[in-house]
């Protein structure tokens, strides 16, 4: 394992298996994880500590992974992080 800093991704998915699969993998892979299952906890835990990536689900329970995308546009200071759905 590198000693520099793990790089932080965030995982939302309100299915908790695949979540957690996912976590599983890129704990293994040296990365520091974090998981919401919505929206709203999503975007707390991204003005807590900001990702380099982060890896959404576009199909939520009455949400939508763009809606995320969209509502980091509104801010520079999280319109650039980048998003894998």
């Amino acid at each position: 394992m590198s000693t520099g800093k793990k790089k932080n991704i965030l995982i939302l998915d309100d299915d908790k298996n695949i979540g957690r699969l996912l976590e599983l993998i890129l704990q293994t892979s040296h990365f520091a994880v974090t998981r919401a299952t919505n929206i709203d906890t999503a975007l707390k835990r991204i003005r807590a500590k900001k990702p380099e990536i982060i890896i959404s689900d576009i199909m939520l329970e009455n949400e939508s992974g763009f809606d995320l995308y969209w509502e980091l546009q509104k801010s520079p200071e999280t319109d650039s992080i980048p998003i894998i759905f």
